[in-house]
């Protein structure tokens, strides 16, 4: 496997595997693609196609890991674990922000939990959760220091 480095406008398959999730159920942060975010990309040589991706927002000095994307037929077989841990060679401190029922993943990269994040990542939070009272999802962020 092979990771390639760009940016969310800069790849179309991206482009389109975003705009199908946000049409779903479990709509994605449209922040990364908004700001035309770092993208990595998890190329598999063998059979000549991207098979996972994963979003680096930027907020000054800090960074937060952001969407996690793989296409539904290639689910299930570590590509996102290996494109994560690959990524997070790179980021000594980052964060994540993620829903409630994914914070054992992302403990399994280090993360833990925290009470109080940096802002901007906390006013996202916080507005997100202020919602929740509609039927959203509840939303907490976490970080990881190496």
């Amino acid at each position: 496997m092979r990771i390639i480095k760009t940016t969310t406008w800069k790849n179309k398959k991206f482009l389109n595997l975003f705009i199908k999730q946000m049409l779903s159920k479990s709509p994605l942060d449209p922040w990364p693609v908004i700001k035309n975010s770092l993208l990595f990309v998890l190329y598999n040589p063998h059979e000549n196609k991207e098979v996972s991706y994963c979003t680096i927002k930027s907020w000054n000095n800090l960074f937060e890991l952001g969407n996690v994307l793989t296409e539904k037929k290639l689910r299930d077989k570590g590509y996102s674990s290996e494109l994560i841990n690959k990524v997070l060679e790179d980021y000594k401190k980052i964060y994540v922000t993620c829903e409630t029922n994914l914070e054992s993943f992302y403990k399994k990269f280090d993360f833990e939990k925290i009470k109080y994040s940096p802002y901007p990542i906390k006013q996202r939070v916080g507005f997100v959760n202020f919602f929740s009272f509609l039927g959203t999802k509840k939303y907490i962020c976490m970080e990881r220091s190496i």
